[in-house]
């Protein structure tokens, strides 16, 4: 597989990939519980032509479809039919919240049932191709608790960053208690602690990303776009998913885990604690764990060594 080189990355995604994603993709909106008439999950399909299987894509936290363009592109080529969602709260799906950079959240199971409802309704009745499903940070948790409730949907699932414990100031029940009693005093829907509405070009210093040029691409689609400009997550959001992902590494739910499962894990991540990843490996019956060096939270938005030993790993471990 050829892999798109930093040196000349946002020309060839101009240039290349995104017109051959667009001449596969079609995309549209599903209903979902809470959506106002004419709202709810934003998707796309990339149809690839003689697929062999097809994956779901479950971003992360403050993110889109749009910002898996590469990602989705290599598993295009790699023959896979993709089918991908905006999450609620994020991208051109429909808020829950009073400001339009902040992620809301009633329910860390929303998630997962409209997830369900999408692979049910819309993927399913699509194609009839294995299905494997592709998670990362937030959208990891998503996954890793989707094959814990619907261990039957998916073949295989590959969870990269997975948002499975959070590197928190303070222990995880005190977040849980602190951002719970904030909750119920009806402040749910508000800034968490220290974050702010979106204030442009973010800085690649300090940011998820470890290569600049991939890093760059997506911020000039994010600063043009108000949609994807998700920046905060709020009280609500932090209690409900500290919550869920607590449950989704416990040996209970594990237990339930029927499917390979392959856990990418990069060692310079600022954002996920590691030792949530050891105890859901430990707890889930076939669980792999690969360690990368030289990358943050964001591995597919490495350098191109690290993409492509990311990349050689997920396709092994799908097409074994």
């Amino acid at each position: 597989m050829q892999i798109i080189k930093a040196a000349n990355f946002a020309e060839e995604m101009k240039n290349t990939v995104e017109p051959a994603l667009d001449a596969i993709k079609t995309s549209g909106i599903m209903p979902v519980k809470d959506a106002p008439e004419g709202q709810g999950i934003y998707y796309d399909i990339y149809k690839t032509p003689n697929a062999t299987a097809a994956i779901v894509m479950s971003h992360g936290f403050s993110e889109n479809a749009e910002k898996l363009k590469e990602v989705i592109y290599y598993m295009v080529e790699k023959g896979y039919r993709v089918y991908a969602v905006d999450h609620r709260g994020h991208g051109r799906s429909f808020r829950q919240s009073y400001h339009p950079n902040l992620a809301n959240l009633h329910s860390f199971y929303d998630y997962v049932e409209d997830l369900h409802q999408f692979v049910s309704l819309i993927v399913k009745t699509d194609t009839k191709l294995p299905l494997f499903i592709w998670g990362h940070s937030m959208g990891g948790g998503i996954a890793a608790t989707y094959i814990e409730r619907y261990p039957d949907d998916f073949k295989k699932a590959v969870l990269s960053s997975p948002m499975l414990k959070l590197k928190l100031p303070m222990p995880e029940w005190i977040t849980r208690l602190f951002t719970g009693l904030v909750c119920l005093i009806g402040r749910s829907d508000t800034f968490g602690p220290g974050q702010s509405g979106y204030k442009g070009f973010e800085k690649f210093e300090g940011s998820s990303s470890s290569n600049e040029a991939r890093f760059n691409y997506y911020q000039h689609k994010k600063a043009s776009t108000l949609a994807f400009q998700i920046s905060a997550t709020s009280y609500g959001w932090i209690y409900h998913s500290v919550v869920a992902i607590a449950r989704a590494r416990s040996k209970r739910a594990c237990a339930k885990i029927k499917i390979p499962v392959l856990i990418l894990r990069c060692t310079q991540d600022a954002l996920i604690d590691p030792s949530g990843l050891d105890q859901f490996a430990k707890n889930t019956r076939r669980c792999k764990i690969v360690d990368f060096d030289n990358s943050r939270h964001e591995i597919y938005n490495s350098d191109d060594a690290v993409i492509a030993a990311y990349y050689n790993t997920i396709f092994s471990f799908l097409e074994r």
